[in-house]
């Protein structure tokens, strides 16, 4: 019969710790299950096991730990055909201070099986977890398979942050998952809200490891898989040494998806003293920083993707932002924000310029670099496809994309909106060698300059008619090539002015040959996102950039006592004004019909005035002039008031005042003073009897207005600033 050896040791920091060593495998032997909270391990069955059920062992811990949080679980082929399975939940947060190499959770699964049982091991922290010791891991989730049929399925989650500081060594999160046997499957998942690691030697935010021992055409169903989502942050700082922020390699037809929700930040810098008051990591801060470094070989499969910036920085040394190697199986990173590279040395990217598997790159803001931004490489082989999108800009404080050595961009793909050419610096540069100029262009840069994919883009008012290609959903065009623009144009308005990305840069455009159309040739760099200045026509009828449109029955109508061809309006009206001469305001029927129109930046924009206007009589309006003495003002002079207040209909408006259609007993090319709530006023000329059009500022929320006829200025009754073109 094999023998089992089990040992369990307890550790300086007085945490035990169980290790199995297996020197052979009987149909007799049990399934192993155990949980060790602190220094208190609890096996299948144990007082502590709320299960009692060889085999398995569930457990929950109230409040903090000092010391660490494991669970085990070994499923062997023992004939019972019962899996191994073990869990702890601690309600506090997970504390190691002090100790030579230390993990504060971890979860590990290991089987053996033949039949298709398996191990699995789960380790929740509702809190946190924080590491101080000389080597150090905040959070370890390993499975292995290695049976002919078997499943290891291991999972730990940390709801709030992992932290970790070392003297040494410092592993925020570690993730494992390996299978070895035909028809096997292991699988390794860490969920925590954010990471920190730092070290006075090497630092890692993020260690992912998957792989098939055997190639995936011998055990084309086995399957090694890890998941590991951060919520926030990850950051990794090194005093002395080496800092990464994710180190992620995958082999054999494995997979392993890594999920940031926000920044990753590697660093390497100076430090006087570390957490322990020791003087470790005095270190010269000298190290390499990586941001990502990605391996895919043989069939795997890696999938990085950062919700926020990804940055590379180091004070006296290199620092590379993303780094591939040997992809012959499927890369694809995304980061949701920039890539930023700050050393003496490196790149923010770096690629080959053609490989065996596929990498694809997507950055959804700026590269930046202060050395260079993007570095190509020769590749080792072919028949794969290299992507890079960027969405922004590639921008190197030396260079901005450079081809090493034989390298170019027949193979590679290259898309994005702009590239840095600032100081007449090229796209695309040649590194043929060390010494003096060695940096240059030549017929393979400048063929690759041409290659380059741009995005064009526009903004509202503005469309791509032709010219482009789509490239990954982006509409693209090379330089030196013409983009034909159209440009819808709302009634009443005309072209005053293109410009590029933002107002202040006007530029000229072609007329295409069919109306409406505009031409542009795509500049070296590219950066095209053409947007368009839109001002009002002018006419003889009325000074509004505002559309007064009244229904049927209150157009080019004539009431009894009206002269022929005068208009009808239905707040010119005796029925507004009292037996004593004083306006009391109209009917709201009488606004029915009229609408408030003005253009934003999505195009015309209309509401029915009775959404935004409400009439009131004299009195009230007076009493809403709060510190605004309106006794000198002769009521009879009053020809309407009212309250608007557009509640954010108009916010995204072009021009920062809405022009309103006010129905009140007012006369065509008459001028009227028109007195607000704020304090101001403003002469106001009525194009229309019966309606003057008031602008009010596009924020205008619960605003007074008084329309005034007087014979001399009101302003100097009321206190307020004095308006300018007073008309008597």
């Amino acid at each position: 019969m094999a023998v089992i050896l089990a040992a369990s040791m307890v550790m300086s920091s007085g945490v035990t710790a169980f290790a199995g060593v297996f020197i052979g495998i009987t149909d007799f032997e049990p399934d192993k299950a155990e949980v060790e909270i602190g220094s208190d391990p609890i096996t299948d069955g144990s007082a502590n096991d709320s299960n009692k059920e060889d085999g398995k062992v569930e457990t929950e811990k109230a409040g903090d730990v000092k010391g660490s949080v494991e669970a085990y679980s070994t499923d062997i082929d023992n004939g019972e055909g019962k899996s191994a399975e073990a869990s702890v939940t601690v309600n506090g947060d997970v504390e190691i201070d002090g100790g030579n190499d230390e993990t504060g959770v971890k979860a590990d699964a290991s089987s053996y099986s033949a039949t298709g049982t398996g191990a699995t091991s789960n380790t929740t922290v509702e809190g946190s977890v924080e590491v101080r010791s000389d080597r150090a891991t905040g959070a370890q989730v390993t499975a292995s398979s290695s049976g002919s049929k078997s499943n290891s399925t291991a999972n730990v989650t940390v709801k709030e942050e992992v932290s970790v500081s070392a003297n040494e060594a410092a592993v925020g999160v570690g993730a494992r998952a390996e299978s070895s046997g035909t028809n096997s499957n292991a699988a390794a998942t860490v969920k925590v809200g954010s990471v920190s690691a730092e070290s006075g030697g090497g630092s890692t935010g993020i260690r992912v490891n998957a792989e098939n021992q055997s190639s995936s055409s011998e055990n084309p169903t086995s399957s090694s898989n890890v998941n590991v989502k951060v919520d926030n942050s990850v950051e990794s700082t090194s005093y002395g040494w080496n800092a990464v922020g994710i180190d992620a390699e995958v082999s054999k037809g494995a997979k392993a998806t890594v999920t940031v929700g926000g920044d990753v930040v590697s660093k390497v810098k100076e430090k006087t003293t570390n957490n322990n008051g020791s003087s470790n990591m005095d270190q010269s801060s000298s190290g390499t920083a990586y941001g990502i470094q990605a391996l895919s070989e043989i069939a795997g499969d890696l999938a990085v993707n950062v919700g926020g910036d990804l940055k590379a920085s180091s004070n006296n040394g290199e620092a590379y932002t993303i780094l591939t190697e040997g992809v012959t199986g499927n890369l694809d990173i995304d980061v949701g924000g920039s890539v930023t590279q700050d050393g003496s040395g490196g790149y923010a990217i770096a690629l080959p310029d053609s490989c065996v598997g596929n990498i694809t790159i997507t950055v959804g803001e700026n590269v930046t670099a202060t050395t260079t931004a993007v570095n190509i490489v020769d590749g080792e082989a072919s028949g794969g496809k290299v992507e890079l999108t960027v969405e922004g800009e590639i921008s190197g404080g030396e260079h901005n994309i450079v081809l090493n050595n034989t390298a170019s961009l027949d193979d590679v793909n290259i898309t994005v909106w702009k590239v840095d050419t600032s100081d007449n610096k090229p796209v695309v540069e040649a590194f043929t060698g060390y010494g003096e100029n060695t940096y240059g262009t030549n017929d393979v840069t400048k063929k690759a300059e041409q290659s380059i994919n741009y995005i064009i883009s526009v903004q509202s008012d503005v469309s791509i008619a032709s010219g482009t290609r789509k490239v990954n959903g982006y509409d693209t065009a090379h330089q030196d090539e013409t983009v034909t623009f159209a440009v819808t144009v709302p009634s009443g308005y005309e072209i005053e002015n293109f410009y590029n990305v933002s107002p202040g840069n006007i530029i000229s455009l072609n007329k295409g040959s069919a109306d409406g159309t505009y031409l542009l040739t795509v500049p070296r760099g590219g950066g095209v996102d053409i947007g368009v200045s839109l001002k009002k026509l002018q006419d003889n009828t009325s000074s509004s950039n505002i559309q007064v449109t009244p229904s049927a029955d209150n157009v080019s109508r004539t009431e009894s006592g009206a002269s022929d061809g005068e208009y009808w309006s239905p707040g010119y009206n005796n029925s507004n004004v009292n037996a004593g001469g004083v306006y009391v305001g109209y009917d709201t029927t009488q606004l029915q019909g009229l609408q408030v129109h003005s253009m934003s930046i999505g195009g015309d924009v209309a509401q029915n005035i009775t959404d935004v206007l409400t009439p009131v009589d004299t009195l009230t309006a007076f009493n809403n002039f709060e510190g605004t003495s309106l006794a000198s003002i002769d009521m009879n002079n009053v020809m309407g008031s009212g309250i608007v207040n557009f509640n954010d209909l108009f916010i995204y408006s072009i021009s920062d005042t809405v022009e309103v259609p006010v129905t009140a007993d007012v006369y065509a090319n008459q001028s009227y003073t028109v007195m607000f709530s704020d304090g101001t006023s403003m002469v106001v000329t009525c194009a229309m009897n019966g309606v003057l059009n008031i602008p009010f500022s596009k924020n205008a929320k619960g605003l007074t207005y008084i329309i005034y006829k007087a014979e001399v200025n009101p302003a100097m009754f009321m206190g307020m600033p004095e308006a300018t073109g007073w008309t008597y």
